[in-house]
C-alpha cells in the first residue's frame, strides 16, 4: 500500500512539474533606491527544462510587467534603462496586456546553448514582488510563443539567527529525551 501511495505521489508531481516547463526563465530582483523608486534587473535564460529547445529556436517582442493580481502594464514611468544586445531598449508602450516591451518583433534572443541569457535592468515607481507575469509573442526558428508565464522573484537570501536557535533547542530536546530514556 505504502508504495502505491509514493508511486502515485511521484506520477503527480511529474504531470504537476512539467505542466508548467518552457525553455525559458525569467528571473528578476528589486531593489528600493529611494524616492519611491525601485530597480528592476532582469536575466532570461535558456534553461531548456521542457527539452524543447532546439538550435537556432528563438523569442522576440519580450513583454514583462504583467500583473496576476492587477491590471496588467504595472510597472510604469520607466527610466534608467538598460539592456544587453541585440537590443538597444524597451517601449513603456501599455495595451491589452502590454506592459514594457523589448525593442521590436524583428529582434530576437536567439540562444547558442543552454545557459545563454539576456539581461535588462530600469527603474519603476511600481514594486511587484509576486505574481509578475511575462510573455513573447514573436518566435523564431520553430520556438514555441510564451504568454502569461511566471517570472521568478530571486529575493536575496537573509540568514536569520532565530531558526538556528530554534534548531538548536530542537536538538537539545532531542539529545535530553534520549537521555531520560536510558
Amino acid at each position: 500500500m505504502k508504495k502505491l501511495f509514493y508511486s502515485m505521489i511521484t506520477v503527480f508531481f511529474a504531470f504537476v512539474c512539467n505542466a508548467n516547463a518552457t525553455p525559458v526563465e525569467l528571473e528578476y530582483d528589486v531593489t528600493a533606491i529611494g524616492g519611491g523608486s525601485y530597480q528592476y534587473d532582469f536575466t532570461l535564460t535558456l534553461t531548456n527544462t521542457d527539452a524543447s529547445w532546439v538550435s537556432g529556436q528563438g523569442w522576440g517582442w519580450i513583454i514583462f510587467g504583467d500583473h496576476a493580481f492587477a491590471t496588467p502594464d504595472v510597472l510604469t514611468a520607466w527610466s534608467g534603462i538598460s539592456v544587453d544586445a541585440p537590443y538597444t531598449g524597451f517601449t513603456t508602450s501599455n495595451g491589452g496586456h502590454n506592459g514594457p516591451t523589448l525593442s521590436s518583433a524583428l529582434t530576437y534572443f536567439i540562444p547558442n546553448v543552454v545557459g545563454d541569457s539576456l539581461q535588462w535592468s530600469g527603474i519603476s515607481n511600481a514594486l511587484v514582488t509576486q505574481g509578475l507575469l511575462w510573455s513573447s509573442i514573436a518566435v523564431t526558428g520553430g520556438a514555441t510563443i510564451i504568454i502569461f508565464d511566471n517570472a521568478v522573484y530571486k529575493a536575496s537570501v537573509v540568514p536569520e539567527p532565530a531558526p538556528l536557535a530554534l534548531l538548536g533547542f530542537g536538538l537539545l530536546g532531542l539529545g535530553l529525551a534520549r537521555g531520560r530514556r536510558r
